[in-house]
C-alpha cells in the first residue's frame, strides 16, 4: 500500500483538535521559517559579526530552557492551549521589535522574550498531541506534527528565497538591509493567523491541575528513565547548535550562495526530511523504535564531516539535505517514546525537563560555536556536532536497546514499574 492512502485515512481518524492544532502549528512554522531565514543576513548587513550570532542564539534556547520546568509544571495545572496561545503571541511582539528596534540590549532582550515563549511551546505541544490522540496512533500524529513544521519550511524557503529579488524590483532603490527588512515583516502576518486558528480550539485531555504540585517529584523509576533521555538528547542539541543555527551564514559567507540559492536548499532540505518523516512510522514497526533511532542518527556523523570539509556548495547542501533527513525521522519515534514511559500526572514535568536540558546545551553550543567560526572557521565547529551525535548514539543504544524486544511502550504506563 503507498503512504499516501495510509496517511490519508489516518488523518481522517484524529480528533478535530489534533487537526486544528496542525494548522496553527504549520503557520506558526511558516513565519518562524521566513524569520530565520534571513534575520542572520539583515544583521550581518546591519554590521553585526557572527559571535554575535552566536550570542544571540544562544540566548534564545537559553530563556527556552530557564522557562522549560515551571512552563511544563504550569502547562499540566493550566492547560497547553493556553500556553502555546501565550507563547504565539509572544512571537509577534518580539519578531517586530527585532526588525525595527535593531541595538544590541533590545535585541538581548527581545531574543530572550521569545525563547521564553517558544519555551512555553515546546513543553506543551508534546503533552497536547499526546492526551488528544490514542495510543495505537501516536507515532503517525508525532509524523503529522513533524509534517506540520516540514512543509511550511518547503514552501517558506522557496518562496522567501526570491523575496528580496521582489522586493528589489518593486522598490529599486532600497538598500540590501531594508529589503531584507521588508521580507522579515511579513512573519507576524503568519503569526496571527496561527492564533487564530489556535483560538478555535477547546482544552481537551485530563483537565487543567487547578491544585496540582508545583514540584519536580518524580518516581525512581522515571527519573532514571529521564535523566538516560537527558543525556542523550542534549547531546545532540550541543552539537547540532554548531552548525544549524549558522547555515545561511555559512552558505552565504563561505560558499558565496546568493539568497535565492539559499532559500532553494532550505526547501529542498526540507522536502527531502518531509518524504522521509513519512516513512519514520513504518520502518519504526519493522525494525523498532530504538534500532530506527540509532541506524537513522547514525548516518548524521559521516555526512557532518562532509558538511565541515567539503568545499563545494553542491556537495554540502546534498549532505546538508541527507543529514536533516535522517535526523528527523528520528523525532516521531523518539519523542513520543520519552513520554509514554512516565505516568500522565507528570508528562509536563517531564517534557519541562527535557527541554530544559536540551535549550541549555543548546545555548551553551551556540556561545561555543559563535566563537569558533569567527576565530577558527566552520570546519571545526561542524566536526564538533559529528563527535557529539555518535557519543549520543552510542549511549542511546546502550541504554535503550532493551526496549525493542519488549515494545510496549505507546499504551502508555498504567502503575507498571518502568524500565531502567
Amino acid at each position: 500500500m503507498s503512504l499516501w492512502p495510509e496517511y490519508k485515512d489516518q488523518w481522517k481518524t484524529f480528533d478535530p483538535r489534533i487537526r486544528r492544532f496542525l494548522f496553527a502549528v504549520f503557520f506558526y512554522q511558516l513565519a518562524l521559517v521566513v524569520f530565520n531565514l534571513f534575520y542572520n543576513l539583515y544583521l550581518l548587513e546591519l554590521g553585526f559579526r557572527e559571535d554575535f550570532l552566536g550570542v544571540i542564539n544562544g540566548l534564545y534556547p537559553l530563556a527556552a530552557g530557564l522557562i522549560a520546568l515551571p512552563g511544563g509544571i504550569l502547562s499540566d495545572r493550566f492547560g497547553r492551549q493556553r500556553a502555546i496561545s501565550l507563547a504565539f503571541s509572544l512571537s509577534i511582539l518580539t519578531i517586530l521589535g527585532r526588525v525595527y528596534l535593531v541595538s544590541v540590549p533590545v535585541v538581548y532582550g527581545l531574543f530572550f522574550l521569545d525563547g521564553l515563549g517558544f519555551g512555553l511551546y515546546a513543553v506543551a505541544q508534546g503533552p497536547f498531541v499526546f492526551e488528544n490522540s490514542r495510543p495505537e496512533e501516536r507515532i503517525s500524529v508525532f509524523t503529522f506534527l513533524f509534517l506540520a513544521a516540514l512543509l511550511p519550511g518547503i514552501i517558506g524557503n522557496l518562496l522567501g528565497g526570491y523575496l528580496p529579488h521582489v522586493v528589489r524590483l518593486l522598490a529599486p532603490g532600497l538598500t540590501r538591509a531594508n529589503i531584507f527588512r521588508v521580507v522579515l515583516t511579513a512573519s507576524p502576518l503568519f503569526l496571527l493567523a496561527a492564533v487564530a486558528v489556535l483560538t478555535r480550539i477547546e482544552e481537551a485531555g485530563p483537565p487543567p491541575q487547578a491544585g496540582a504540585s508545583l514540584t519536580i517529584s518524580l518516581a525512581p523509576g522515571e527519573w532514571s528513565v529521564v535523566g538516560k533521555f537527558l543525556i542523550t538528547t542534549a547531546l545532540i542539541s550541543f552539537g547540532a547548535s554548531h552548525f544549524l543555527p549558522f547555515m545561511n551564514a555559512f552558505f552565504s559567507r563561505a560558499l558565496q550562495a546568493t539568497p535565492a540559492q539559499i532559500g532553494v536548499i532550505f526547501s529542498l532540505s526540507q522536502a527531502t526530511v518531509a518524504l522521509a518523516s513519512l516513512s519514520a512510522p513504518f520502518l519504526a514497526e519493522k525494525m523498532g523504535k530504538i534500532r530506527a533511532i540509532v541506524f537513522f542518527q547514525s548516518f548524521a556523523v559521516p555526512l557532518l564531516f562532509t558538511m565541515a570539509w567539503a568545499p563545494n556548495l553542491a556537495i554540502t547542501a546534498v549532505a546538508f539535505a541527507l543529514r536533516n533527513a535522517f535526523m528527523q525521522m528520528v523525532g516521531p519515534i523518539k519523542n513520543p517514546l520519552a513520554l509514554s514511559l512516565v505516568t500522565q500526572e507528570n508528562r509536563g514535568k517531564v517534557n519541562g525537563i527535557l527541554n530544559l536540558g536540551n535549550s541549555l546545551a543548546q545555548s551553551g553550543g551556540s556561545f561555543s560555536a559563535g566563537y569558533i567560526i569567527h576565530y577558527i572557521g566552520y570546519g571545526p565547529s561542524f566536526s564538533v556536532a559529528a563527535v557529539t551525535y555518535f557519543i549520543s548514539t552510542v549511549l542511546f543504544w546502550l541504554f535503550f536497546r532493551h526496549l525493542d524486544k519488549n515494545d510496549s511502550s505507546d499504551s502508555g504506563p498504567k502503575g507498571r514499574p518502568l524500565p531502567t
